[in-house]
């Protein structure tokens, strides 16, 4: 049976391996030199443009996190009816907050283009 100290040291290592992800993507939108992530920002927005793509990947990282957590609790929920749907809430809404990301994170460069065009 899957108790609380599993649960909790699940999520603790959820939340210790979402700052290595997301520097990752950080990195790789920055090239080999990490120290390069500031030093040739000609503008301001590009700076926002990158902390906003960090953002975007923290926040993929975490969102992530709670799928897997909703089938985690989803799997254990063993056909009783309040944790099934309680998990199925919390895959439901980690699914739209995904798509939601998605589509802010996208609709800039759609307006981008259509303007331009």
């Amino acid at each position: 049976m899957i108790n609380k100290k599993t649960t909790i040291a699940f999520l603790a290592l959820m939340v210790l391996a979402a700052p290595t992800v997301a520097l990752a993507t950080f990195h790789d939108t920055v090239g080999d030199d990490p120290d390069s992530a500031f030093s040739d920002v000609g503008t301001f927005t590009q700076l926002l443009t990158r902390i906003f793509n960090f953002l975007f990947g923290l926040f993929m990282v975490v969102a992530s996190a709670f799928l897997l957590y909703a089938g985690f609790l989803y799997l254990n929920s063993r056909g009783d009816p309040g944790k099934t749907e309680n998990a199925k809430h919390m895959l439901l809404y980690a699914v739209i907050a995904v798509v939601i990301a998605a589509v802010a994170w996208g609709l800039p460069t759609a307006v981008k283009t259509f303007i331009q065009n």
